[in-house]
């Protein structure tokens, strides 16, 4: 049981991180748009 909590927590912690980084990809994204 405790394995399976662990990895429901490092599966977060991945799609924390990539929901992140994907976020500030289309920031930049809209604002080089929004530059030209």
């Amino acid at each position: 049981v405790v394995l399976v909590v662990v990895l429901v927590g490092v599966v977060q912690k991945m799609v924390y991180f990539h929901e992140r980084k994907f976020v500030q990809l289309l920031g930049l994204d809209l604002s080089v748009f929004q530059g030209k």
